[in-house]
């Protein structure tokens, strides 16, 4: 099993980009080997 762990550096002036980012990542991120479950980000 492969664990990843991502850290995004951001602050609340960037707060209108996290949706399409957690939309994205979850949409790719279960394309990848190890992904698969996006119920682990909020």
């Amino acid at each position: 099993m492969y664990k990843y762990s991502i850290l995004v550096n951001s602050c609340d002036a960037y707060s209108d980009a996290w949706p399409m980012f957690f939309f994205l990542l979850k949409k790719h991120w279960r394309n990848t080997k190890g992904g698969g479950n996006s119920s682990n980000f909020s």
